[in-house]
C-alpha cells in the first residue's frame, strides 16, 4: 500500500506522550523526523515540492515550520489540491477550511487521540482524506448536521432570500445530503426546497445517533 499521508513531528517524544496505538501499523503512512525532516525542509526553502508531490495528504507540526515555509506549503496544497494539516500545542480551537483545499488547524493532544487511528481506518477502508474525522472523530456527520441545521435557521431568520453558496456546505456533508439542486452555488432556494433540504438534514441527523 502506498504511503499517500506525509506526517512531519520534529520532536518524537511528543507522539509518544499522546499517541495510545501503534503507528506503524498503518503503511499509509510516512512518518518523518530528523535527517529526511531536514531535507524536505530544504527542499521547501528552494520552492521544490518534489518530495511531496506523491502525497495525498500533508501533516506538520506547526513548529517544525517557519512563517514562509507555511506560507509556501499552503500555496503548494492550494496549487494542488492537497490536505494540509497543521498541529500544535499552541492552538486552543481547532479550524477546519475547505474553500480552496483541505485545510485543518488543531490542537496536538487531540490529533495524536483515537481520532487519528478512525481517521486512518477510514482512509484504509475508502481511500478518502476526511479531515473533519481528525476534528469530530466518528461523530464527525451529526456535528456537521447539527451545525449545519443551526446555520440554516440563522440564515432563513436574518434573510428573505437564501442562497446555496451562503449554507457553506463541505463536501463530505454535500456528499452525504445527496440533493442534486445543491450543485448550484447562485441558485436562489425556495420554500419547497428548503423544506427538502430540512427534512433530509433531520432523517441524517437522526440515522446518526
Amino acid at each position: 500500500m502506498d504511503k499517500d499521508i506525509l506526517l512531519i513531528e520534529d520532536r518524537v517524544n511528543r507522539k509518544e506522550l499522546y499517541i495510545k496505538f501503534d503507528l506503524t501499523e498503518y503503511k499509509v503512512v510516512d512518518f518523518v523526523t530528523g535527517d529526511k525532516l531536514t531535507n524536505i525542509l530544504e527542499d521547501i526553502n528552494k520552492k521544490n515540492f518534489s518530495k511531496l508531490e506523491g502525497y495525498k495528504c500533508l501533516i506538520f507540526h506547526a513548529s517544525a515550520l517557519s512563517i514562509v515555509q507555511k506560507s509556501e506549503v499552503k500555496d503548494f496544497c492550494k496549487r494542488n489540491k492537497k490536505s494540509l494539516v497543521f498541529f500544535s500545542g499552541g492552538i486552543s480551537t481547532s479550524y477546519y477550511n475547505d474553500n480552496f483545499y483541505p485545510f485543518l488547524n488543531i490542537n496536538s493532544k487531540d490529533f495524536y487521540s483515537n481520532n487519528l487511528k478512525t481517521f486512518l481506518d477510514n482512509y484504509i477502508v475508502d481511500f478518502e482524506i476526511n479531515l473533519l474525522i481528525l476534528q469530530y472523530g466518528d461523530r464527525w456527520l451529526i456535528n456537521l448536521l447539527l451545525n449545519l441545521r443551526n446555520n440554516l435557521v440563522k440564515i432563513q431568520e436574518e434573510n428573505n432570500t437564501v442562497l446555496v453558496s451562503e449554507l457553506k456546505i463541505n463536501k463530505y456533508t454535500f456528499k452525504q445530503i445527496d440533493i442534486t439542486w445543491l450543485n448550484n452555488n447562485g441558485k436562489f432556494i425556495n420554500e419547497s426546497e428548503m423544506k427538502e433540504l430540512k427534512n433530509k438534514i433531520d432523517l441524517l441527523i437522526f440515522e446518526s445517533i
